[in-house]
Formats: structure tokens, C-alpha cells, sequence
């Protein structure tokens, strides 16, 4: 006899922190309470020990976050007897992120500046017990036009600004709650380089974006503060310009007290002595969008780190909390095999060093409805979290809880080094630049492990999600509120797939190698990447394009599959 799905209840289990994303793990459904159902995670069926009826499983659409794709496989059963999961179907549910996020503003549009800036020097005290600061940073420019103003994005920071200078002398500035607007002492001329210096102190926090179900920006938690930006975030704790194609060198001197060890971007330089503090000096040798930015440090006795030997490239240095040391070498185990997998397909890794942070971080949970006909009823997870900070991603713990989905996250955000860092969108609409090509990553990733065939089914069934969908923009240039949705990463991902089977494998990858060597270390639009294919292959691709890129419906699923690399 079925059992009607708000009787049902979890046998002895423990609850995951990590809903499936792409590939074949399953998930448990039971009720902790009368209200919220609970999401399991099947990860390791041997250590779990769970009932799986592959044959018995309903998708159940998750909320989207940052290249979060794929679905929810929920299995569920009783004490007592089975409840058939075709019974049980998901609504779409339009609030899976939480209210306090989707209620938030977007933030402003980055605004045009008459400047570019070419360094930064940022100096940081931090004292994580009570999570205060003190920072100088210095910026290096060169005018663009006449400006008789200087502007900076700096918002969210309750902090004080002790000193601002202008080539080594005070300069008048006024403070809104999203910049600085620094008054000159005279109209800089074409070209004319200058530098500002900017002190300030304070206790940042974290700040919210409508799109994305997490904190981001500054994230103090015990034993650690880390930086996870996105979206534009980095000028929530540091003086910067959220233009992406506004790129500079940067350079860090992080003070933070005996006992704890400090992580930026780029290689460490050295480790110097003040006082009862350690100085990590950190430089990157390569240009860096501010959103990428990411300045953190951890409690050495919760702490450890490892490293990865990456065969002819740098060795991965990882960063977690102690007790996960286990789960991260194994999350982690396929980190050469996945650098070798990009550097063939793409190209040499594009920095002079390479690590990973794995963070015990506060993180919120995700709900989508389910109905069995007569009652609805919640899932309910953590989500887990992950950001390409140049050089230095940034993951949650909740990452590293499946087997294949957590390869697929570390993978993605490996990818980022190639497209997103090192080739970075030009605007904030040129999203694809940075997400198409890892996103789809995942999928290749289910190619190498499952095959082909499993990597066939899973982009079927993300297209199939889509029919109902009714897209109002384009992947070239889709709307601000939407750039984040879940809808726009899947139709990104996909487009990759349709462009690899237009062309196969050896000239798709030769594409996308031709596009990485033309703007690495700089910034592109959607149109770049299109004027860029069009060199290689005319003007053939130019239906394709307007199908995947420019069109605000849905292409059918693509011919037959080209499996030649």
C-alpha cells in the first residue's frame, strides 16, 4: 500500500549538507517536522547506507546560484512500505531563494569612470577575534579624458576614513552609501597618471545580492574571515572600481596576529615579523577584475593545509578546517587530472600559482515545493557554495558532500581560471564569457567519468526543463535580475554543447583556444567571442549565433552528438 507523502518518515539517516547537482547521486526525502522536509544526502550509498530504485526517481528542480545546475533526484520511502516517487511531482516555486535575499536591491550599474587603474597595494590589519580592520590601500591610474573628479565604488562598510590623499597630499572627497567622490585640485590632462591613497577602519559585514541565496563579501566566522565577492561585492570592504574589464596588478601585505595565516591572491612572497603579528606579502603578477579579489585568513589550530603536486605547473595549495581533511583529499583527489583536462582542451593554466580555501562558513538553505495532489510539502537543504577568486577559489564545506557533484563544482571553478579570470567578461550583461564554457565543464566532466551517453541524458533532460520556460531576454545580453537564475546558466551551458557539435570537437576546442589566447589577461564581450569564431570559420556560424545567442527562444536540443576527444 502507498503511503501518502505527509505521513511519511526518514529510518535512521543523517542528513547531508549538499543537494545533488549533476550526475546519478540520489537524495532521501523525509519529514523532520510537520511542516519542513528534509533533504538527504545519498552521496556514498556504502557509507549511508540508503535504498536507491533508480528506476523510481522524479527530478525536482533546484534554485540557481553561480553555475549551480542540474536537478534533484528524490527517492523516497517509508517504514512501512513505499510511497511510488511518480506520484509525487514538483511545483515550480519562484521563492526558492529566501525573501531576505530576493528582496534586496540590485546594486547599482558599475558606472563609467575617467580612468583606468593599473595598481593596487592594499595593506591590511586584521583582528578576527573581533573581526576589525584597518587598511591603507594605494591605487595607481592613468586619467582618461579631463576628469576634475575621481570616483570609487565603496559601499555597505561602516567604516572610518582616516586619510585620503591624491599624489601624497589631502584632497576633499564626499561619501555616498555606494562611493567615493574625490575632489581634485586641478583637471588631469589625457593620459596623466596619479595615485590615491585611501586609510580607512572599521568591522565590514556581508552583503546581499536578489539572485544569490548566500552572504557574500566579507564573512567572518569562527576561527577565520574569508572574502567571497561575486557580483560586483569586493567594493564592500576595499576601495575599487566594479567595472570587470577595469583590471589591475595586485600586491598585499596582510598583518594578522601569531597563530593565524593569512591568504590572498597570487604567490607568497615572503613572511615578515611586526611586533606580535606576521606580515604574508602576497603579489599577482597578473591584471585581476576587483570583484575577483580575496584577502583571508584562518586560526592555524583549526586550520591546515596540503598541497597538490600538479605535474610541469604549480601545486595546488588547499586550505580547510581540520576535521575535513579526509573529505577534502578526496574531494580534491582529481584536481591533475582536471588541470590536465582543461590544458589540453584550452590551453597552459594561466597563473603563476594556484590553491583552493575549503571554509566553515554560515550558509542558508533552499526550499523547493513538492505536491502528491492533495498536500504540499517542502525540500529543504543547505546550499553549498563555491567562488573563483583568481588563483584562490573560495568553496563552503557543504561542497565537498558528493562524490561527483563536488568534482563537478571544483571542476567549474577551476575552469574560471581560464574564463572569467584571465579572460573576463567586458560588462556585467557579458555574463556568458565568463559562465558558458564552465558551466558546460560539468557536463564534459560526467563525459570523462560516466560517458558519453551519461553526459547525452543529463543535457536532455536540462533542455526538457526549459520548454515551459519562457525566456523574455537573450543569453547575450540577458536582464540584470536574471543574469544569476538558474534558467540563464542551463541555456548558457547548453549553448556550449550545440556549438561543439556544430563544429566537433577539434575545431570546437580550437575556437575557444583562439579566443583565450586573443584576450587573456584582458577583458570580452559576446561579441568578441562571435567576431572571434567568425575569423576561424566565416560567416557560416552566423545562424547558429542568432538560434543560441541572440534569440529569447529556446533552440531545439541539438543533432547528433559528436564524441571524437
Amino acid at each position: 500500500m502507498d503511503i501518502p507523502a505527509h505521513e511519511l518518515r526518514p529510518r535512521s539517516l543523517q542528513p547531508g549538507f549538499s543537494v545533488t547537482r549533476q550526475g546519478r547521486e540520489e537524495v532521501l526525502v523525509g519529514r523532520s517536522d510537520g511542516q519542513t522536509w528534509e533533504v538527504f544526502q545519498g552521496g556514498e550509498a556504502r557509507e549511508m547506507g540508503l535504498w536507491r530504485d533508480l528506476s523510481h526517481t522524479r527530478r525536482v528542480p533546484r534554485g540557481g546560484f553561480l553555475g549551480w545546475l542540474g536537478f534533484t533526484k528524490a527517492v523516497v520511502e517509508a517504514p512501512d512500505g513505499r510511497i511510488d516517487p511518480n506520484e509525487v511531482r514538483p511545483l515550480w516555486n519562484p521563492g526558492v531563494v529566501p525573501e531576505k535575499y530576493s528582496e534586496t536591491p540590485l546594486p547599482p550599474e558599475a558606472a563609467p569612470k575617467l580612468y583606468r587603474l593599473q595598481r593596487c597595494s592594499a595593506d591590511f590589519e586584521l583582528q578576527p577575534e573581533t573581526n576589525r580592520v584597518r587598511a591603507s590601500v594605494k591605487l595607481q591610474g592613468e586619467a582618461v579624458g579631463s576628469p576634475d573628479r575621481l570616483s570609487l565604488d565603496f559601499h555597505s562598510f561602516p567604516s572610518r576614513i582616516n586619510a585620503l590623499k591624491f599624489n601624497d597630499r589631502p584632497v576633499e572627497y564626499e561619501r555616498s552609501e555606494e562611493a567615493l567622490q574625490i575632489r581634485l585640485p586641478r583637471t588631469l590632462r589625457q593620459g596623466e597618471e596619479f595615485q590615491l591613497q585611501i586609510d580607512y577602519e572599521g568591522s565590514p559585514h556581508s552583503v546581499r545580492h536578489p539572485a544569490v541565496p548566500a552572504e557574500l563579501g566579507w564573512l567572518a566566522a569562527d576561527g577565520a574571515i574569508v572574502t567571497m565577492n561575486g557580483v560586483e561585492m569586493a567594493s564592500s570592504w576595499i576601495p575599487s572600481d566594479n567595472r570587470p574589464d577595469n583590471k589591475a596588478v595586485y600586491d598585499f601585505a596582510v598583518r594578522v596576529p601569531r597563530g593565524y595565516r593569512a591568504l590572498a591572491n597570487g604567490a607568497l612572497e615572503r613572511i615578515t615579523e611586526d611586533g606580535d603579528r606576521r606580515v604574508f606579502h602576497y603579489s599577482s603578477r597578473f591584471p585581476m577584475a576587483s570583484y575577483l579579489v580575496s584577502v583571508n585568513c584562518f586560526d592555524e589550530k583549526r586550520y591546515a593545509q596540503s598541497r597538490i603536486e600538479i605535474p610541469g605547473g604549480p601545486d595546488v595549495e588547499l586550505t580547510y578546517p581540520r576535521e575535513m581533511e579526509d573529505k577534502v583529499k578526496a574531494g580534491f583527489s582529481q584536481v591533475p587530472r582536471m588541470m590536465k583536462f582543461l590544458e589540453d582542451r584550452i590551453g597552459a593554466y594561466p597563473f603563476e600559482t594556484c590553491g583552493a580555501v575549503v571554509a566553515d562558513l554560515p550558509v542558508d538553505r533552499q526550499r523547493v515545493e513538492l505536491t502528491d495532489g492533495e498536500s504540499r510539502y517542502m525540500l529543504d537543504s543547505p546550499y553549498g557554495i563555491a567562488f573563483e577568486a583568481q588563483t584562490r577559489p573560495v568553496f563552503t564545506r557543504e561542497v565537498l558532500q558528493g562524490t561527483l557533484s563536488a568534482e563537478i563544482t571544483i571542476l567549474h571553478e577551476l575552469a574560471h581560471q581560464w574564463f572569467g579570470n584571465a579572460v573576463t567578461k567586458k560588462t556585467e550583461k557579458d555574463l556568458w564569457v565568463n559562465e558558458a564554457f564552465p558551466s558546460y565543464s560539468g557536463y564534459l566532466w560526467i563525459e570523462q567519468r560516466q560517458g558519453p551517453e551519461a553526459m547525452e541524458q543529463a543535457l536532455r533532460e536540462l533542455h526538457e526543463s526549459l520548454k515551459e520556460h519562457r525566456f523574455t531576454d537573450t543569453a547575450a545580453a540577458p536582464e540584470r535580475d536574471k543574469l544569476f537564475s538558474e534558467q540563464n546558466y542551463a541555456r548558457m551551458a547548453l549553448s556550449m554543447h550545440a556549438l561543439r557539435k556544430e563544429l566537433g570537437d577539434q575545431e570546437f576546442y580550437g575556437t575557444l583556444r583562439d579566443f583565450f589566447e586573443r584576450y587573456r589577461y584582458g577583458s570580452a564581450s559576446v561579441e568578441d567571442f562571435i567576431e572571434t569564431a567568425n575569423r576561424r570559420h566565416g560567416d557560416r556560424l552566423q545562424p547558429f549565433f542568432d538560434r543560441w545567442l541572440r534569440s529569447t527562444e529556446l533552440p531545439p536540443y541539438p543533432g547528433q552528438s559528436v564524441f571524437t576527444g
